[in-house]
């Protein structure tokens, strides 16, 4: 459980980096704040996220990670049963990038890419994050079997019931590595 104040800090902090579909600050409801607070302060080794459709759970998980690894030299998979599902919280990821001089100063733009191309296709598989001391924050998109050999110790399973139970067990394993 995540305390008032730690959810008034949560709102505060999303509505000053991001903003929502029509360029206005990004305001959470409550719950919407406990879900950003469980992945990007990563409170607890492993959450299982139920929610009701159009919650906005994938756009949520989407800005945590991005914050996440744009603020510490982490790497997190994003995967499901196939990468268009996968591709779904990777594409809002890549969507607020731009939304705050904080993510998009990190943010490693490949040599024949543009803010703009980058903006409008969101077909990125892999983003990466310049840190302090030369280090790196990624965040990337795979199936559950092309997870295995990655060793990514943050990992995000979108409709994990989807994920067959022999490609789950991969990233389980992952984990444990």
């Amino acid at each position: 459980m995540i305390s008032q104040q730690e959810i008034f800090k949560t709102r505060q902090i999303v509505s000053k980096l991001f903003k929502n579909s029509k360029g206005e600050p990004f305001i959470l409801t409550d719950g919407q704040a406990e879900l950003f607070a469980l992945v990007y302060k990563k409170k607890y080794p492993r959450n299982h996220i139920e929610t009701h459709t159009r919650y906005g759970k994938s756009e949520i998980i989407s800005i945590a990670s991005l914050l996440r690894v744009s603020t510490f030299p982490e790497k997190w998979v994003i995967t499901a049963g196939n990468t268009d599902k996968a591709r779904i919280i990777m594409q809002y990821a890549i969507g607020h990038i731009f939304d705050s001089d904080y993510t998009r100063s990190r943010f490693i733009m490949g040599k024949d890419e543009s803010e703009e191309k980058i903006r409008r296709y969101r077909n990125k598989d892999r983003i990466n994050f310049r840190l302090a001391d030369g280090k790196l924050g990624e965040l990337f998109i795979t199936t559950a079997a092309g997870a295995l050999g990655f060793g990514a110790p943050n990992v995000i399973e979108d409709e994990s019931a989807l994920i067959p139970g022999n490609d789950h067990a991969l990233v389980m394993r992952m984990l444990g590595d």
